[in-house]
């Protein structure tokens, strides 16, 4: 008997595959699995892996149990099985697994406990209108999570967009003016999101901070020294900026006014100070000597990172960092960070480094011209790396062109916020997920084009690297002339890629290689591409609600190792082929 994955039976379902394999009945005896996780997840299901540590198991017996004692058998999943869904679950409900493999191993199991996804409520936005004007009146919209969308008609028959909508976070009211004339003029909403977790398991967790404004002295680093003078004497204004650091207080502000300075030193900055130069186009770092030019050490918090360049004009590869955050895997966090306005060029390493730092917002910025695009880690815009990186706001920047990856995120950072950026001609994927257990970031509104890679990458075949962790987010962006929209691979799971504009890549969406597991490929445009849709290797996939249009060669491309897909409430035209097989 095959068993269905997907409990709706007031839903209409086509296309839908499942897999036959599972076994039932088994009387084997027992061995043991390691890394046992369980993952709520949409559509009242958990999400169960695990690391698979014999070479001779027969299957995986799933056990569930209401309360932590009594436990009956759900499933037993096929040899060298690591995940398998559990699904027609209660909403928000504690659930305990026991996985256990079937070999000739001493008996044990390895349990986990996980609670189902409350009962889903489509967010709606609360709605004002108040007149401004004899001709001009202003919508309020405010709600928590609700993606909305506005239409106007002058008849209440034909409706038309008006706008691209947006996305409401909790407590957030956006504004909305329209002109009226003779014409009547109607207008309405609708707010219509996919199932997920809910608002604070995704992107920012918690309320963000960022530093106060600066109330103390102003500091002019020219009054220590500093002179934008001759690039080829041997001033170091480093040492006039340090001096003037060194006798501010909490709140003072150090002033780099407009000019060009040499820096041979790099430029620490301690807690409660401001850096602020006349803007990008109007001071300019330029280093000599020097690995990272500007550094927040461990543990420091409050600080103002604001208007000026920095570069490097010789031709070795001496700039390693712009503006570097923080430690490497101590733990020791920096907090509370404001980069504003800069523009960063000629780095080998990363424009902006993050390492152990939260409520760190990198707005506004330029990066471009990386002096090295070749591995280990060179050539990225904005890259967020360790275990306790998360709730950082990456928001507005310029990355390329010449960057490798635009924006990086890497080794459980988690909880991040990456949205309304541009990233140009990047060699390798734009907005990377790179592979070792990132987890909970939402990148949203985002815009990459003119790319050699991919617009969103989803894991890494690199030999330090693997799967990205589950829960990450991917809506409303927009990836033009690329060699895909977004590519999960390396069995990277629970991923939601939402409401995404992609067209005139070779690929929309691409899975392959080793795949990704509970994915949900939603209410996407892909228009324009070779192929919209190829899907390789993967399972539990819900792809729902696309707009599939104008490809050379498939709409949706099912490849080897593909089960336990849903294929529901898909628009395919203009296709060479729609589906291939």
């Amino acid at each position: 008997m095959r068993k269905s994955f997907f409990q709706n039976p007031g839903a209409r379902r086509t296309r839908v595959l499942f897999s036959g394999c599972l076994l039932w009945g088994c009387s084997l005896v027992q061995g043991s699995v390691a890394d046992l996780e369980a993952i709520a997840a949409p559509m009242n299901s958990i999400f169960i892996r695990w690391t698979d540590q014999t070479a001779d198991e027969t299957g995986f017996r799933i056990e569930r149990s209401p309360d932590g004692a009594t436990f009956s058998e759900v499933a037993v999943a096929p040899p060298d099985s690591t995940a398998y869904t559990d699904s027609g679950l209660l909403p928000a409900q504690s659930y305990n697994y026991r996985v256990t493999a079937l070999s000739g191993t001493t008996p044990t199991g390895s349990e986990v406990t996980a609670t189902s996804l409350p009962a889903w409520e489509i967010p709606v936005p609360q709605i004002g209108l108040s007149r401004v004007g004899p001709e001009a009146f202003q919508m309020e919209l405010s709600g928590d999570g609700a993606t909305y969308t506005i239409q106007e008609s002058t008849d209440l028959s034909t409706w038309q967009d008006s706008g691209n909508g947006g996305f409401l976070e909790a407590g957030e009211a956006v504004s909305l003016d329209f002109s009226a004339s003779a014409i009547p003029r109607f207008y309405r909403t609708s707010a219509h999101t996919y199932e997920r977790p809910a608002a604070g398991a995704i992107g920012l967790s918690m309320p963000f901070a960022i530093p106060p404004e600066p109330t103390g002295e102003v500091w002019d680093v020219t009054l220590f020294g500093a002179s934008p003078a001759n690039l080829n004497s041997t001033n170091d204004d480093a040492i006039a900026i340090k001096v003037a650091i060194s006798i501010a207080e909490p709140g003072d502000i150090i002033l780099i006014p407009e000019g060009t300075y040499t820096i041979r030193q790099t430029l620490e900055l301690p807690s409660d100070i401001t850096l602020r130069g006349a803007g990008m186009d109007a001071t300019t770092l330029v280093t000599e000597g020097v690995e990272r030019a500007v550094v927040v050490p461990p543990e420091a918090h409050d600080i103002r990172i604001e208007g000026f360049s920095i570069t490097y004009l010789g031709e070795t590869e001496e700039l390693l960092h712009g503006v570097y955050v923080g430690s490497s895997r101590q733990g020791r966090n920096s907090y509370r960070i404001l980069i504003d306005g800069l523009r960063i060029e000629r780095f080998s390493v990363h424009g902006v480094s993050l390492r152990d730092c939260h409520h760190v917002l990198v707005q506004n910025c330029e990066m471009l011209n990386a002096t090295n695009l070749g591995g280990g880690g060179h050539g990225y815009g904005i890259a967020l790396n360790y275990p306790t990186n998360n709730n950082n706001w990456i928001r507005n920047n310029t990355i390329g062109p010449v960057i490798r990856h635009a924006i990086l995120i890497q080794y459980y950072s988690h909880n991040n916020l990456v949205e309304d950026n541009l990233a140009i001609e990047n060699t390798e994927d734009a907005y990377d997920l790179h592979g070792e257990d990132e987890y909970a970031n939402e990148l949203r509104f985002n815009i990459a084009r003119d790319g050699d890679r991919d617009g969103f990458g989803v894991g890494n075949t690199g030999s330090t690297h693997d799967r990205s962790g589950p829960n990450n987010w991917i809506h409303h962006n927009t990836v033009e002339n690329s060699r895909s929209g977004v590519e999960i691979y390396q069995g990277s799971d629970i991923v939601y890629v939402d409401k995404n504009i992609f067209t005139g890549n070779e690929y929309g969406i691409r899975v392959y290689g080793l795949g990704g597991k509970h994915l949900y490929l939603r209410g996407n445009t892909l228009d324009g591409n070779q192929t919209g849709v190829t899907l390789e290797n993967a399972r539990w996939i819900w792809l729902l609600d696309n707009h599939i249009a104008n490809s050379s060669r498939y709409g949706i491309e099912v490849k080897s190792g593909v089960s336990d897909l849903v294929d529901e409430g898909n628009i395919l035209t203009g296709n060479a082929q729609d589906y291939f097989p």
